[in-house]
């Protein structure tokens, strides 16, 4: 939902940043909470500002922002909802088929996983997730691994992960004990 930026505070003893969003038609107000370090400057460079000053002016020069709600179980069990700026990163389809073929229609990389979605036909819509990132157990994080892409690339035939698009790709189920994922095999 597109929502327009209200206004930002900024804890600094806590590290939090909370801002407050209006949905679009709506009379309520929105929080969108960031309280790890890394993951507020990650945002940072995404927004191309070097501080939450920055922040506040560029959300002021463009207030309209698109806007996502989230809902998950932590490993806690406890139910987490609420709402972001992240857009949510595509669920890789069923494996239930032996071989999918057809035309990328979508692909989306985060730097730790990629999703490539493929039209099989009739409007029949298939999407793979593939992980190209290494487990860290000390910090309990997933970082990318250039040596995981570089080969994923080398599966995929290309040298980047955009030249995906547009292209046509052949993925075949293979079985790691009760698990499945898909290796691509790019077509001729």
């Amino acid at each position: 939902m597109l929502a327009n930026f209200v206004f930002l505070t900024n804890d600094e003893k806590s590290g939090k940043v909370k801002m407050y969003f209006e949905p679009e038609g709506s009379d309520e107000v929105i929080e969108i909470s960031w309280a790890n370090a890394d993951y507020i400057a990650d945002k940072l460079a995404e927004f191309k500002v070097k501080d939450i000053d920055g922040l506040r002016a560029a959300l002021g020069k463009n207030p309209s922002q698109e806007v996502y709600t989230y809902e998950y179980t932590d490993n806690s069990g406890n139910k987490r909802e609420g709402y972001t700026l992240d857009e949510p990163f595509p669920e890789a389809s069923e494996p239930d088929k032996a071989i999918v073929s057809g035309k990328v229609v979508d692909v989306r990389y985060n730097g730790k996983k990629i999703a490539v979605t493929v039209d099989m036909g009739k409007g029949k819509l298939f999407t793979v997730v593939r992980s190209c990132s290494v487990y860290n157990p000390d910090v309990k994080k997933l970082y990318g691994s250039a040596d995981k892409k570089r080969n994923l690339l080398n599966r995929f035939g290309v040298s980047d992960f955009g030249d995906l698009a547009g292209s046509t790709v052949t993925f075949v189920r293979q079985a790691a004990g009760s698990n499945y994922y898909y290796d691509p095999t790019p077509a001729d």
